[in-house]
């Protein structure tokens, strides 16, 4: 079964792609890549916020698919989709963050494609489920 796979984005050393910068946060986002190898980013509730760069256009991203040309914020922290895909690719590698850059797999379902709209994690099983009340345990 395929899975989706979640990074932690942060200034943290836990962090799984940590960003050295004083405006990002400890905790600052998580980029997941979909089973179908879309990339899904979710502020985790930041105080320097993440946003999508069209020149000097910014929009504030809560939750939202991203693609891997889009330009990034975190805080003051410049980046791109791409940039980010490569610190999970060299990290992989060659085992560069405390937890090797793997991020956390989590078993596909059938929400793998992600529902519109806000979303949130199971704490317990790590699956995404859907912004909607009655989805939610």
């Amino acid at each position: 079964m395929a899975k989706i796979t979640a990074y932690s984005i942060g200034r943290s050393a836990d962090s799984d792609l940590q960003l050295s910068d004083p405006s990002v946060s400890r905790v600052h986002a998580e980029l997941a890549i979909t089973a179908s190898g879309k990339y899904y980013l979710t502020d985790c509730g930041s105080s320097g916020g993440a946003y999508t760069m069209q020149g000097n256009e910014q929009t504030a991203i809560k939750q939202a698919f991203v693609n891997p040309g889009d330009n990034l914020s975190f805080g003051e922290y410049y980046t791109s989709v791409q940039q980010l895909v490569a610190m999970i690719d060299d990290t992989a590698g060659s085992g560069g963050s405390k937890k090797g850059g793997k991020g956390k797999g989590v078993a596909a379902s059938s929400k793998d494609d992600l529902p519109e709209g806000p979303v949130h994690r199971d704490p317990e099983s790590g699956e995404i489920i859907g912004g909607d009340s009655n989805e939610r345990t």
